[in-house]
């Protein structure tokens, strides 16, 4: 890929991405971080699902220390893989190459071109030029320590640093688009409630991204979808849906006292705050979807369900600061 009238040696180059993985670590940015925190758990799973029937005749301290080390390599490979996609995502868009397919300018401002950019390397490389890159420092010495004690831990890892190798090359492209070419997102408007994009799909948990569906003044819908970390015959794969109502505290009560079931449910939930009549309660449902396995590229894990909540309880909690909203006054339920 080459960008129309920008051109860069690679000495340049390598400047621009040092200087800008640079900034990244010094910004508030939290996209690695919670990225690391939610597979942690999605990892620490898969090691005690395929454990070595050894691992747990061992005494729990050995096990608890080995689970440690286990976490602390995880950190170090995620961030490995991060990075080396934070380089590939540079020389990929600002190297020029005489196989360059051009882009003009006009192509970082619209709302779909991370995602676009995303799968496209998925095509471009391949799955063996990627494990290449990959399977080194940090990703090798998890990969060896892991299969000291877990079975089938080579697929994991490589599967894992993938994903975060991607987070790399997204966090690159953001860069690149705000601070060489300078150009926003074609957005056409934000959801009246939550201010999520109306065209332009968005972060929900690092997994996840979010679409726009539905709203009206007191109700906001979203689609869950994997991301683009993920195969992009995964992209339409509805994994769940997100409803959020506003209600006041005296509708609750209204609703409830002509006992309509679900109102009278919220009000013996919130009974324990003392709530004026005039508060805002932000109900957020989340509908998980009946997936086909065959139509997915995994399963939601049980550790993982509880992760995807808190996530997108997060996530909605920092849309509503613009209200004032705290915790107290955000309930959720899932199906």
């Amino acid at each position: 890929m080459l960008i129309r009238g920008q051109k860069f040696d690679i000495a340049s180059i390598h400047k621009k991405e040092s200087e800008s993985l640079v900034n990244y670590y010094a910004s508030d940015n939290p996209f690695l971080s919670e990225g690391i925190e939610y597979y942690a758990i999605v990892f620490k799973e898969f090691l005690y699902n395929h454990a070595d029937p050894q691992f747990f005749l061992m005494n729990l301290d050995k096990q608890n220390n080995i689970l440690k080390k286990e976490m602390d390599k995880f950190q170090m490979a995620m961030q490995f893989s991060f990075n080396k996609g934070h380089k590939t995502g540079f020389l990929i868009l600002l190297k020029n190459t005489k196989d360059n397919h051009v882009y003009d300018a006009d192509y970082f401002s619209n709302p779909n071109s991370l995602s676009n950019f995303l799968y496209s390397i998925d095509k471009s490389f391949g799955d063996t030029v990627i494990s290449k890159n990959l399977n080194r420092d940090a990703n090798t010495s998890l990969i060896n320590f892991t299969l000291q004690n877990f079975v089938e831990g080579r697929k994991e890892v490589e599967k894992l640093s993938r994903i975060f190798f991607k987070k790399g090359i997204a966090v690159a492209f953001e860069q690149i688009r705000d601070n060489i070419m300078h150009t926003d997102y074609q957005i056409t408007g934000y959801s009246r409630m939550l201010s999520v994009p109306y065209n332009q799909d968005f972060i929900v948990t690092p997994a996840f991204k979010g679409t726009f569906c539905f709203e009206t003044p007191n109700f906001e819908e979203w689609d869950i979808f994997w991301d683009a970390t993920y195969d992009i015959s995964y992209s339409n794969t509805l994994v769940a849906k997100v409803l959020v109502h506003s209600l006041t505290m005296a509708q609750i009560k209204k609703y409830s006292q002509i006992n309509a079931s679900a109102y009278k449910m919220l009000q013996s939930v919130l009974r324990i705050n003392n709530y004026r009549e005039e508060d805002l309660i932000f109900v957020v449902e989340i509908n998980f979807a009946l997936i086909n396995p065959a139509d997915t590229s995994r399963l939601l894990r049980k550790a993982e369900y509880q992760a995807l909540r808190v996530a997108i309880a997060n996530t909605i909690s920092r849309k509503l600061q613009k209200y004032h909203v705290d915790e107290q006054h955000i309930l959720l339920v899932h199906s």
